[in-house]
């Protein structure tokens, strides 16, 4: 929904995001899901 809108914004977003959560859970596990789904 706005991921598509936000496809520039979500990048810089996602690392914020993904990157504290992302390190706890897996910043490569995490990353590559989200990457993919979002692609």
């Amino acid at each position: 929904m706005h991921r598509v809108d936000l496809k520039p914004g979500t990048r810089p977003l996602t690392l914020f995001i993904s990157g504290p959560f992302g390190l706890r859970k897996g910043p490569r596990s995490e990353y590559g899901i989200d990457f993919k789904t979002k692609k």
